[in-house]
């Protein structure tokens, strides 16, 4: 009676000596899937995402019809996005001593350096703001994946460096952009810079679909 007890537990749940049990798969099944499935992964560059800056200075992602849009791209060699987390951490019953973690607030930045590119729109946009205070240091951004996703968002632009370094080397740029509020997310309407020959990430044709921002 007390075997009975210890192996159907094992049966439903598909848990201990007996895992393909209930599922009717095994470990080779699930290898088999995975080879199966590299034919469609893409690496795509990074380069390959598109950043553009509005130069009229808007405040509202909802509203872009006077948005003047810039290419963020000479003179950069590193973008990177960063989520820093708000998260709560509990421990109910259930858990049997475990805990559970949700996120309850985002506050997204993202990080641009390159070197100083002068008469480049988008580099004396944001040097230009140097010196400026409060909303004078908001625009809007719109970030096109490599799948043509896009986020549109307000960012306060912080941080600026126009120069530094050597006297030999070229000069520092770098800034970052925060986001403030909840971006607004269309899924394969944007047009990112792949040049369409889908060698370095997803065709730039619009209306794409093949995942979210990574």
């Amino acid at each position: 009676m007390a075997d009975t007890e210890n192996t159907s537990p094992v049966t439903s749940t598909g848990t201990g000596s007996s895992p393909a049990t209930s599922t009717g798969a095994t470990l080779g099944d699930v290898g088999e899937k995975t080879s199966s499935q590299l034919g469609n992964l893409k690496r795509s560059q990074n380069w390959v995402n598109k950043f553009e800056l509005d130069m009229n200075m808007g405040k509202d992602p909802s509203n872009i019809s006077n948005a003047k849009w810039v290419d963020l791209a000479q003179g950069i060699s590193s973008i990177t996005p960063t989520s820093n987390d708000t998260t709560t951490k509990a421990s109910y019953w259930n858990d049997k001593g475990f805990q559970e973690m949700d996120v309850t607030g985002k506050d997204i930045s993202i990080a641009v350096k390159g070197v100083r590119v002068v008469n480049d729109p988008a580099q004396d946009f944001i040097s230009s703001l140097f010196l400026k205070m409060g909303d004078q240091c908001r625009t809007l951004l719109r970030w096109t994946d490599q799948s043509n996703n896009v986020i549109l968002a307000s960012v306060t632009i912080t941080k600026i460096q126009t120069m530094g370094g050597n006297a030999n080397a070229y000069q520092t740029f770098s800034f970052t952009m925060n986001l403030n509020g909840a971006p607004i997310y269309s899924a394969g309407t944007g047009k990112n810079n792949d040049d369409g020959t889908g060698l370095n990430g997803v065709s730039n044709t619009a209306g794409s679909s093949n995942g979210g921002v990574q």
